[in-house]
């Protein structure tokens, strides 16, 4: 149970827009109205951080600090990780991912120091 109201449903641009997200994949093109869950985890797609946005982070305004996506730099920082060095450049671009906590931990299998 969420401690917050989530923002309303809205098309797959609107959230990416609003979110300073970037798609990548399949999915990306939809004009379906989705909601914030359906958005985030919608299949055969990559979700990418580009910018900052009002809506990015409306979650952490009501406490949450393990429940909602965030990037791999931001999981990494809040779960007080670290990549284990050297740092491949693939990382240093993957550090913008927007992940769901269980993509996080697939994405770290073998890369973070424990």
């Amino acid at each position: 149970m969420r401690t917050y109201k989530e923002p309303e449903p809205r098309s797959h641009a609107s959230w990416c827009n609003d979110l300073g997200l970037v798609c990548k994949g399949k999915g990306c093109y939809t004009n379906q109205v989705l909601t914030y869950d359906e958005f985030c985890f919608l299949p055969d797609t990559i979700l990418v951080k580009a910018k900052e946005a009002p809506l990015y982070g409306f979650w952490r305004k009501y406490g949450d600090v393990y429940g909602e996506p965030r990037t791999v730099k931001e999981w990494l920082e809040d779960l007080t990780l670290q990549i284990v060095e050297p740092l491949t450049e693939q990382d240093k671009q993957d550090c913008h991912l927007f992940l769901g906590y269980d993509e996080f931990w697939i994405w770290s299998s073998g890369k973070i120091a424990l």
